[in-house]
């Protein structure tokens, strides 16, 4: 029942695309990193320098970018037309309709053992508790969905309509159905499996087709147009179709004018009118709007999009009150520290009368550290006591990914994905030497020290390899090559900068073709340099057929059997005893010829006879 009262206030996040960093308010505008993962508008996020070619979706990226229900992946860059995979998608429409205590519960109790999940060493970690619910509210409901494989592809938008329909239905129950045939020119190329949820977000306003009426069902989703699909949603007041009353249940962040509220639900802000006449409750007697505090748990009933009653429960706490968790974030300037333990985090105030001890020793607050475990006594509603241990751990592995906004690195430990964060305090060190954060690149191999899931030291470094072996595959829309050396075979991305060669002569990726041998500079899993070698082969043959089509093609019989060769359209043909060049439109059926094939087109022929 409680996440179907959440589901009208929390829908506008549905296609959110970024895991949205969270902040806490606690006076003087503290902002706690600490408070990332529980949702919230990160400041100065709004102006991106890579909009120029998606002017249609700026002003939904920067509106969406200030209410920080998306983020860029850099501080000045969106990467709008990044493609989300499945298991974005999947996590983005979960935590906004209010399941992130339930995933968080789902990925403890996988990491614990205490749940089983077939894709625990497959998966990236943080996808576990969101795959784990997804199953449960059968999102996601057939086996061959729930790969890694399959859940780390770009998304489609047949498959976008199919989560979010599950999805509402499972909160909401029937949201409506189109009836008839699907409206767009293309409808007959969306999977009979997804027909009756695309109908089903059509009719609720939510996906519509293109200008030339193509749904285009297939197509991956980019962050831009999830960025116009969300303000779209954003704009949705969550009235209930009879107006009746809905109660919100959130951390007060702010009050303006005493007209509007800010109330954070579910990691996200939304703002209310507040209706004249409102009534506030406090430990159930009436007081006045003024009496609220910041950064507390209230109630708010809403009535035709305005709030008419607030209540809040001050919960004093009382004399001897001792609090256990983890330092989450640390406001050095306040003297404030947020603690956390399992879905509930509090903030203190410390004060110069605070014991504070590490280890059992007596210290000061500067020794405190995020991440650090800690057990804080409250006495007459003041912090006596801090009491924290200090336990580093280290551990060994390889970085998988970076996040630079909330400068967050996952390491592959053995079969295991961890993501640590780094603060002001971390240490980083590449290749020996004292370097900034962003110097760090994935691929790299690094020691960690660690406290809590806050990175104290990283030591990494480079790695660098030189491959040799024969093209398999090459993927030009995401610039990755696939490399067979022996019985091994690796995939491998491209820099965007990367020097390729195809017999000394200087060329781009789009030059290159499977079977090709070449030599591959390696630089932290990222090519740096290909060197490609054309592969020639010779046949001789009689020539029984050929077509002057595009392209050209001829038929050579050799041993008692035919095969077909492209020919390329500049073809050298020299008759053996002529050097004079002939067209290939003048050789004859029957001849014997000797053809040169360079990567699987004919580029040569002698004509022998």
């Amino acid at each position: 029942m409680k996440k179907m009262i959440s589901f009208l206030l929390v829908l506008t996040l549905l296609l959110s695309v970024a895991m949205i960093p969270g902040y806490a308010y606690s006076g003087k505008d503290f902002t706690p990193p600490g408070l990332a993962k529980k949702g919230g508008i990160p400041p100065g996020i709004s102006k991106f320098i890579d909009l120029k070619e998606v002017e249609w979706a700026r002003n939904a990226i920067e509106k969406m970018a200030d209410k920080g229900i998306l983020k860029g992946i850099a501080e000045d860059k969106f990467a709008p037309n990044k493609p989300v995979t499945k298991a974005e998608a999947l996590a983005m429409i979960l935590r906004a309709l209010g399941y992130e205590e339930e995933v968080q519960k789902e990925l403890t109790a996988i990491k614990e053992g205490k749940k089983k999940s077939k894709l625990k060493d497959a998966a990236q970690e943080w996808a576990l508790g969101y795959i784990a619910v997804a199953k449960d509210g059968k999102i996601l409901a057939d086996e061959e969905e729930l790969t890694w494989k399959n859940l780390n592809k770009p998304a489609q938008r047949q498959e976008v309509a199919k989560y979010i329909v599950r999805a509402l239905e499972e909160l909401y129950g029937e949201i409506g159905e189109y009836k008839g045939a699907l409206p767009f020119k293309d409808a007959n190329a969306i999977k009979t499996a997804y027909r009756e949820y695309v109908g089903k977000a059509y009719a609720a306003d939510m996906m519509k087709g293109d200008n030339n009426n193509n749904f285009q069902p297939n197509k991956a989703v980019t962050r831009a147009e999830m960025a116009v699909l969300v303000e779209k949603l954003d704009d949705y007041d969550g009235k209930p179709v009879d107006g009746s009353k809905k109660i919100i249940e959130g951390k007060l962040i702010r009050i303006i004018d005493n007209s509007e509220l800010v109330i954070r639900v579910n990691g996200v802000d939304r703002e209310y009118d507040i209706s004249k006449n409102v009534k506030v409750y406090i430990d159930n007697r009436l007081k006045d709007l003024e009496d609220l505090e910041r950064n507390k748990t209230i109630e708010i009933t809403v009535k035709d999009g305005k709030v008419i009653e607030i209540r809040w429960n001050s919960d004093t706490v009382i004399v001897g009150d001792v609090y256990e968790g983890r330092i989450t974030a640390i406001n050095s300037t306040d003297k404030k520290i947020s603690v956390e333990n399992g879905n509930i985090e509090r903030l203190f105030t410390i004060t110069n009368d605070t014991q504070i001890k590490i280890n059992g020793e007596t210290t000061t607050f500067s020794k405190l550290v995020v991440g650090m475990d800690v057990k804080v006594t409250v006495k007459d509603e003041k912090v006596r006591l801090v009491e924290g241990t200090n336990s580093a751990i280290t551990y060994k592995g390889a970085i998988t990914d970076i996040n630079w906004n909330t400068k967050e690195v996952t390491l592959r430990i053995g079969n295991v994905a961890r993501t640590y964060r780094a603060n002001e305090n971390t240490v980083v060190r590449i290749d020996g030497s004292s370097r900034s954060f962003d110097r760090l690149d994935t691929g790299m191999e690094a020691d960690i020290k660690v406290a809590g899931n806050i990175l104290q030291e990283i030591s990494a470094r480079n790695v660098r390899e030189n491959l040799s072996g024969t093209l398999t595959a090459i993927n030009r829309s995401i610039k990755e090559i696939t490399i067979k050396s022996g019985n091994t075979e690796r995939s491998l991305k491209v820099n965007s900068d990367a020097v390729i060669k195809l017999d000394d002569q200087v060329v781009t990726l789009n030059d290159l073709m499977p079977k090709m041998e070449v030599e591959v500079v390696v630089n932290n899993d990222k090519v740096d340099r290909i060197d490609a070698y054309a592969v020639e082969s010779q046949y001789r043959g009689e020539l029984v057929e050929k077509y002057m089509g595009n392209p050209y093609r001829l038929v050579l019989k050799s041993n008692g059997q035919n095969k077909t060769y492209n020919v390329d359209r500049n073809v050298t043909i020299i008759e053996e005893d002529d050097d004079d060049d002939i067209k290939f439109k003048d050789l004859v059926l029957g001849s014997q010829i000797k053809i040169t094939v360079v990567n699987e087109t004919v580029v040569k022929i002698v004509v022998e006879d």
